[in-house]
């Protein structure tokens, strides 16, 4: 690389470091990871998964106790998203998420587009 690509590299790693969307993803993240309520819905979702996959391994998708536990499994995970810490830090991971798209864009965009229509890139 060059010292002009390395200065470059340098620049991005400050400025995303500063970012005020990366910033609030780790604040939402760490709040999340302490957030008792939210914990409790991951462990009751996780159990009901691991129930859900025993069973539909024993028994096959189609029997009913599979489909009872899928069902709960699907309850649990709607609980655990609707609470409020995951939701927010959902939104929070959402708009990092978006910029990263853009910076993909900015970056490989033109890369892809010649690769998808069959053309060599420089």
């Amino acid at each position: 690389m060059t010292a002009k690509t390395l200065e470059a590299l340098d620049n991005l790693v400050i400025a995303l470091s500063s970012d005020s969307r990366i910033i609030e993803l780790a604040k939402e993240e760490e709040e999340l990871g302490k957030d008792e309520a939210a914990f409790t819905l991951a462990k009751k979702k996780d159990e009901a998964f691991a129930r859900y996959m025993t069973l539909r391994l024993e028994n096959g998708e189609k029997d009913e106790q599979t489909e009872i536990a899928k069902r709960e499994l699907s309850i649990a995970k709607k609980e655990m998203d609707l609470s409020p810490a995951a939701r927010r830090y959902r939104k929070a991971y959402a708009e990092v998420s978006a910029l990263y798209r853009q910076m993909d864009e900015i970056l490989f965009g033109e890369f892809r587009q010649s690769v998808r229509c069959g053309m060599k890139h420089d």
